[in-house]
């Protein structure tokens, strides 16, 4: 069951998550030596916005797997965690989460089971406006995907590239990424990527001022995004309609679409983009000269940035104290280990040197009571024997 879902999950996600769950309620015992079926359920929980679920699903993927005999599977479940706790805006655990599956790939993160690790670093690094690490990581991932003709998981890695061109300002490489990851989408019926196609191209061409093709575009993605189930990118599609609509001041237009993105964000506990719809809505409201609810959506967007702010300075400031307290047991432990070899050492000296010591005072005490040509006892050892009356 598991593998024939593999590529069906591309082409019909939706789909596919009903065969895997109805198989899960059926049989919850995994077949000894395959991978369970919550490990391509978590994947498919992730990429329809449902982070919470995917990693209950994760974590229960990891209790029945082996990481030794499967380290490649063990690192996917990381990459699915890493991309949730991102979604939902726990940064710094996200980057040690996907930290710990590069590791655990080693040499394999550079063939196919590195490709989503890199994409997703990728994605981090831009979030910390690292563009040159990111599209260096992209490069990478797009080189394995040629070299073993991977089609779904290039179609991933354009629509990434798309996303930071844009972040860096470069429109017009943005479209022309976005273009080749629909081209593929379609081609090869990637269900999955495609709403995310429709998605980063038609962002990109509200930046180059196409505002009537961006809506287009965007209005086809909700149809796919509507067919694979995919929340996530249905509240990407409309920021981008009510981003487009904006610029062209049809506010109440606008108004309408960003709230409907709102709260897909907020039943998805999406933080990241709630907190833009907040924004948005603020200059929203503020055009249509509504200032009461301009403030309210601009109060919730402070509000939102400071509890994020804070829950990660938080989460950095454990990670920092764990890591510091790890080092200084671990100095601890190296000062107490060679603490002891000194000692041992010291102790093996000093038997040593007793031991010559032993060894030179018996060759001085015979020296001293015999004869040194002949060895023979002399009047010294004989005084020993006749001792005076």
């Amino acid at each position: 069951m598991q593998e024939r879902s593999w590529a069906l999950r591309w082409r019909n996600p939706a789909f596919c998550k009903r065969l895997l769950y109805n198989a899960l309620q059926r049989d919850p015992t995994p077949d000894p030596g395959n991978r369970p079926l919550q490990f391509n359920l978590s994947w498919l929980e992730r990429w329809s916005g449902h982070f919470h679920a995917a990693t209950r699903l994760a974590d229960k993927a990891f209790s029945m797997m082996d990481q030794k005999q499967d380290p490649q599977g063990w690192s996917k479940l990381l990459v699915i965690k890493s991309v949730c706790v991102y979604s939902l805006g726990e940064l710094s655990k996200a980057d040690a989460i996907l930290g710990e599956s590069l590791e655990i790939l080693g040499a394999e993160a550079h063939g196919r089971a590195g490709i989503e690790a890199l994409t997703v670093l990728a994605n981090m690094c831009a979030y910390h406006h690292d563009y040159e690490k990111a599209l260096s990581k992209l490069q990478e991932a797009m080189a394995i995907a040629d070299r073993l003709n991977l089609v779904y998981e290039r179609s991933h890695i354009l629509q990434t590239l798309s996303r930071i061109e844009l972040r860096c300002g470069t429109v017009e490489a943005a479209i022309d990424a976005a273009k080749a990851c629909l081209a593929v989408a379609l081609k090869h019926r990637n269900a999955v990527n495609l709403p995310y196609a429709y998605e980063v191209l038609g962002a990109a061409l509200v930046k180059a001022g196409e505002l009537e093709e961006a809506r287009t575009l965007a209005a086809k993605g909700l149809v796919a995004a509507q067919f694979s189930q995919d929340r996530r990118v249905a509240c990407h599609l409309h920021y981008v309609l009510g981003l487009s609509l904006f610029e062209e001041q049809r506010f109440h237009e606008a108004q309408a679409e960003l709230e409907s993105g709102l709260l897909i964000a907020a039943e998805a506990n999406y933080h990241h983009w709630t907190r833009n719809f907040y924004l948005k809505l603020s200059h929203t409201h503020e055009a249509l000269e509504d200032h009461r609810n301009a403030l309210g959506y601009l109060k919730a967007y402070v509000t939102l940035q400071q509890k994020m702010f804070t829950e990660e300075t938080e989460r950095q400031s454990n990670d920092f104290r764990n890591r510091l307290e790890f080092r200084l047991a671990h100095s601890k432990a190296d000062y107490e280990r060679e603490l002891r070899t000194r000692t041992e050492t010291l102790n093996a000296e000093l038997r040593d040197a007793n031991a010559s010591l032993r060894d030179l005072n018996a060759r001085i005490e015979f020296n001293a009571l015999h004869d040194a040509l002949t060895g023979v006892g002399n009047r010294r050892i004989m005084s020993k024997f006749f001792e005076p009356a």
